[in-house]
């Protein structure tokens, strides 16, 4: 059986806001202990018995890491988002339509945080 896109109730389902970039080639310039991608995210996450549920990346470029690099079952959003700078109107609006939308659509799935 395939994995569900729904997470199963009693699941806590995690939403995170990432402005922080998983691109491997950086990775040479840290301790093994400072690196972290999206697949360490995952990981722990499931240490903690919960479910991510939504990934929004707020990082002004595409280079980092992509879509593909998640698992299908978890919803990912790119906020382009100038850093070192208050988020324009438009995009804190977009942020709010992303959260309430998944927290609409999982209303039924279990507890959302």
């Amino acid at each position: 059986a395939g994995a569900s896109p729904h997470p199963s109730p009693r699941t806590q389902i995690l939403i995170t806001a990432l402005k922080y970039h998983f691109l491997q080639s950086f990775d040479q310039n840290l301790l093994p202990e400072e690196r972290f991608s999206p697949h360490d995210l995952i990981r722990k996450v499931k240490e903690r018995k919960e479910e991510l549920g939504l990934i929004i990346d707020l990082t002004y470029t595409t280079r980092y890491y992509g879509r593909e690099e998640l698992p299908p079952t978890l919803r990912y959003s790119k906020i382009l988002t100038m850093g070192h700078e208050i988020p324009n109107r438009r995009t804190i609006l977009r942020f709010k339509y992303l959260v309430k939308k998944f927290l609409t659509d999982n209303k039924d799935n279990g507890e959302c945080g």
